[in-house]
């Protein structure tokens, strides 16, 4: 059963990783758009896929390496 702590602690997750995808987007704007700086993903280089970038916009990296991303973050518990 979750108690008011738990709900607290979400809370500043999801706020902190909010905060952090607002500070990676203004970052991307001030360099002139996402990704690396000729708008291809950070981890291979590989262009970012319209369909991703219509989906979601400050995408820095291609579906392939944000998945491998999420999961190297779920086994170091960043």
């Amino acid at each position: 059963m979750f108690d008011e702590r738990d709900y607290e602690r979400a809370s500043a997750l999801a706020q902190g990783e909010i905060d952090h995808a607002l500070e990676q987007h203004r970052q991307q704007m001030r360099d002139g758009g996402a990704g690396s700086p000729d708008g291809g993903c950070l981890e291979c280089g590989l262009p970012i896929p319209a369909a991703r970038l219509a989906a979601w916009p400050t995408a820095s990296r291609c579906v392939e390496c944000q998945a491998d991303h999420e999961r190297q973050q779920k086994k170091t518990g960043a």
